[in-house]
């Protein structure tokens, strides 16, 4: 029933119907035609979720009955004919006008006024039409007819349904005893009998009940006595459920109780005994914590400010320490909820009024949350460095390059030194103001990496690494030290094998919560996988860790650490070389709520994946181009200022005209996104796709103009990526190999020895193996189309040229990058025209929507090349071994086993 639903309620209901994650799922919702204006904001939610959700959803409007249907169903119900029936069913329509849930209760009522009756002798129904016609009182009001049937139950059934009907639509017989002498009720359990018999309310469990109808609980609402005021009696309900203490244990009848204390009018209740007050705002601030537990922030949100209200005048100065838990309380849950004006300044009251540096801090915490989510890292990383300086910890803002450097080796040689034993048997932190310490740096490290402070990010790491060190783990914050320090060894020194074994100490350290009897979730699963992990694990491994993450950080209410999660998700998604149309679904359900949750910073992340999505699937109107779009305009017209994602945009760009053939705007925007300092992030995959492309872009310049600049930066970006491939980084096994093609290709081009061709071909040929057995498509395709432009310019087996055109194309396809796709067409099309292997595509009916659809349906088989794998790996053998070609062995005999998680270098 959609109108009991409250904007909560739909919320869930989009969350639940939106997540691709959820497959076979069956959603009624029901609203009556003269409601549907009266559910504030139903037609906005349903429009939203129409646009939202990949689902087929249909809109069944239910008539009411006609006479004939009515004829049919009373014929049914008394075993007669139809024409035995028709007198009564035109009685029964004129009264109804076709209502069936009317209906129903109508003829109830003709049962219990005995004008419908059983002739037990006959065995059959009668009825009496004179009667029935005479009926004054009947009307077409269902109200009316309920109530008409309700007020001939016995005075016990009566006032049972109406002390039910103040606890909602679901209410406890065991609170319903409790509070029975409000009404002077004596037999609770018999009157929810006959009630049940009468089907005016369904039994759901031992002692749980709800009302069968919503017109019924209004109906028995309105049966409580007239002398009685309606709020005496929540508050005389909430009162005497309040001092039992057994039933309060049961949170469905404790929230109950608050919410009838809650609905009376504080004021002319004349609430002045101060122990009271007291201690309804204590019920109030237990409902939050628990309302919170059940990640239902809105409704903490008001438990707390009812408390509040009964605190009254300055809470601060009467009830010191239970106003500061309540301003905590207020706080935290509208941060969670997304009121991130409304946490800030609750959090702020609470500094304003509290004595203590120690009574700050969790309030002052909430106040770095408050500015992360509006992005403003200066001010962050401003009042973080000064509450660290109250705490003892003194961090210059701008510290010098050899204090930096210092700081690190001496932290890297100390790690070096311990196991991941030592590590794990470290102690837990029991110092609150060390564990105070180490959440300010938790918080400081991403705006201070954001604001391209490289060498105060450096020296946040170590502090962090150095306080778990000396004082004990942080359960909440050492992981992370941990991730963060193997990510910056990764980036300062290329010790990846450290990287990932400190990335690994931080998984086990946060599976040590487990073994605490906690479960916390921190940022080290946000990053692992795509810092540290993915170096020596299949890119696609952390997906679900992501996921996990993500789920469990909303449910806590850590919606921080839930949508770095899911920005981690879509960047490593986007990179692993999955198709991309269930990266869309999510990335758009992502980032309408980082809108949702006024978490701008977030949106402004998601929304350069967003826009390239667009670009690559072709559903944008200008695929070429990112600096316009649907996604960008939304970004300017949130704040048109902001740099947040700008990075991003500019390699998704870079990327996107490499792939387009437009080489200019390709190198433009590598000289741009060169230029960013990435710090932490220098050690994460997206880093290395950049620097790949940094790598192709220097080579193909360098073909066109010979600048010996740009190849040397090629031959100095494939030498660090050797290194890493020699410490067993599998997922650039196949990029390696790709550069090195096109290195060959240069040396190629100025010989006319058809052995060397076959040698590049070869290589060309590793690395599109190799990128297809890792499940990278997109790599897979832009190595077929690199191939195909080698054999085009040198003019060599051309004759087999048009087949990798061919397999680029479809791997474009298949990866979802249509618009890479129909570009391959647009600038080869006389190859494509002239050639054979496009015949099919080009047939009449065979159209290019009907082709790509078999190949993303998978009814078309992508890798059809001519020659079979055995072939292509002999072939690469027989010309390595044969040829003196520079540098053409490195990767001959390296074999891709990343599914059985093998290490490949190893194999």
């Amino acid at each position: 029933d959609i109108h009991w639903g409250c904007a909560l309620t739909r919320q869930l209901l989009k969350s639940v119907l939106t997540d691709p994650h959820l497959k076979n799922v069956l959603f009624f919702g029901t609203l009556r035609i003269s409601e549907e204006t009266a559910v504030e904001g139903f037609y906005e939610w349903k429009e939203k979720l129409e646009k939202e959700a990949t689902i087929q959803d249909k809109t069944i409007r239910l008539q009411n009955l006609k006479l004939e249907q009515i004829e049919e169903l009373l014929a049914h119900a008394m075993n007669q004919e139809i024409d035995q029936v028709e007198e009564l069913a035109r009685l029964v329509h004129g009264f109804t006008h076709g209502n069936l849930f009317f209906i129903h209760h109508l003829l109830e009522k003709f049962q219990d006024d005995n004008l419908l009756t059983f002739n037990m002798l006959l065995f059959r129904w009668e009825w009496n039409e004179t009667s029935i016609r005479k009926q004054a009182s009947i009307t077409n009001n269902v109200l009316t007819v309920l109530s008409s049937r309700i007020h001939k139950l016995s005075k016990s059934v009566r006032d049972v349904l109406a002390l039910a009907s103040c606890f909602g639509a679901q209410f406890d017989k065991r609170a319903l005893s409790a509070v029975r002498s409000v009404l002077n009720v004596d037999a609770v359990e018999e009157a929810l009998e006959e009630a049940h018999r009468q089907e005016f309310v369904i039994q759901l469990g031992k002692t749980q009940y709800r009302f069968a109808h919503d017109f019924i609980q209004l109906t028995a609402y309105g049966l409580l006595p007239e002398y009685m005021e309606l709020q005496s009696v929540h508050w005389t309900i909430g009162r005497i459920l309040l001092d039992e203490k057994d039933l309060l244990k049961i949170d469905s009848i404790f929230f109950a109780c608050v919410d009838n204390l809650n609905m009376a009018d504080h004021e002319s209740m004349n609430i002045d005994d101060k122990n009271l007050q007291e201690k309804l705002a204590k019920a109030n601030h237990k409902a939050a914590l628990k309302a919170i537990s059940l990640s239902a922030f809105l409704p903490a949100i008001r438990y707390v400010e009812a408390g509040l209200a009964y605190l009254g005048g300055d809470p601060f100065k009467s009830h010191y320490n239970l106003a500061i838990e309540m301003y905590r309380l207020m706080a935290s849950a509208n941060y969670a909820a997304g009121k991130v004006d409304v946490s800030e300044v609750a959090a702020q009251t609470v500094i304003n009024n509290v004595e203590t540096l120690d009574e700050k801090l969790p309030s002052l915490l909430v106040i770095l949350d408050c500015l992360h989510a509006k992005y403003d890292p200066d001010k962050l990383v401003q009042v973080g460095l000064n509450m660290l300086n109250s705490l003892g910890v003194h961090v210059a803002r701008k510290p010098n390059q050899i204090q930096a450097q210092r700081d690190l080796q001496k932290m890297k040689a100390k790690l070096k030194k311990m196991s991941d034993d030592d590590i794990l048997a470290i102690p837990l932190l029991e110092d609150p103001k060390k564990e105070a310490i180490l959440q300010i740096l938790d918080r400081l490290a991403m705006p201070i990496y954001q604001l391209e402070e490289t060498r105060l990010y450096s020296l946040i790491v170590c502090h962090m690494v150095q306080v778990t060190l000396k004082h004990g783990i942080s359960l909440r914050v050492s992981p992370y030290a941990f991730l963060l320090a193997g990510a910056l060894i990764v980036a300062e020194n290329g010790d990846i094998k450290e990287g990932y074994r400190l990335g690994n100490v931080a998984e086990k350290l946060e599976r040590r919560t487990l073994q605490e009897g906690k479960h916390i979730i921190t940022k080290a699963s946000s990053f692992v996988a795509i810092m540290t992990k993915w170096w020596l694990e299949p890119l696609p491994n952390g997906l679900d860790l992501y996921v996990s993450t993500y789920q469990h950080a909303m449910k806590e209410g850590d919606c921080t650490l839930a949508f770095q999660s899911s920005v981690a998700y879509c960047v490593q998604y986007f990179y692993a070389g999955l198709p991309l149309g269930p990266l869309l679904k999510d990335v758009e359900k992502f980032c309408g709520q980082y809108l949702e949750y006024n978490q701008e910073f977030f949106f402004f992340c998601g929304s350069a994946v967003w826009q390239c999505l667009l670009n690559l699937m072709n559903k944008s109107e200008n695929p070429a181009s990112l600096e316009v779009g649907e996604i960008i305009d939304k970004r300017k017209a949130i704040d048109s200022s902001s740099k947040v994602g700008e990075g991003s945009i500019q390699a998704f760009q870079m990327m996107l005209s490499f792939y387009l053939g437009d080489l200019p705007k390709a190198t433009e925007m590598a000289e741009e996104v060169s230029k960013a300092k990435l710090g932490m992030m220098a050690s994460t995959c997206w880093a290395y796709s950049r620097e790949f492309f940094f790598a192709l872009i220097a080579i193909a310049n360098y073909r066109l103009t010979k600048r010996r600049k740009d190849k040397v930066e090629a031959e100095k970006l494939i030498k660090r990526f050797h290194g890493f491939v020699r410490q067993g980084a599998i997922n650039l096994v196949h990029k390696v190999q790709l550069l090195e093609a096109e290195m060959l290709s240069l040396k190629a081009m100025q010989s006319s020895s058809m052995q060397h061709s076959d040698a590049v071909i070869a290589k060309y040929n590793q690395a599109i193996t190799s990128s297809a057995r890792t499940g990278f498509l997109q790599d897979s395709a832009l190595a077929n189309y690199l191939c195909f432009q080698f054999m085009q310019s040198s003019k060599t087996r051309l004759h087999l040229s048009d087949l990798y055109l061919k397999r680029a194309y479809e791997n474009w396809l298949e990866w979802g990058a249509e618009a890479v796709a129909l570009s391959l067409l647009d600038r080869h099309a006389d190859i494509v025209e002239n050639s054979g292997t496009f015949n099919e595509i080009l047939l009449a009916n065979q159209s290019f929507e009907n082709h790509r659809h078999e190949v993303q349906s998978g009814r078309r088989e992508i890798f059809d090349a001519s020659l079979t794998q055995q072939e292509l790996d002999g072939l690469c053998k027989n010309l390595s071994k044969s040829l003196p070609i520079e540098d053409t062995s490195f990767t001959d005999n390296v074999r891709l086993t990343s599914i059985t998680g093998k290490n490949p270098m190893n194999s």
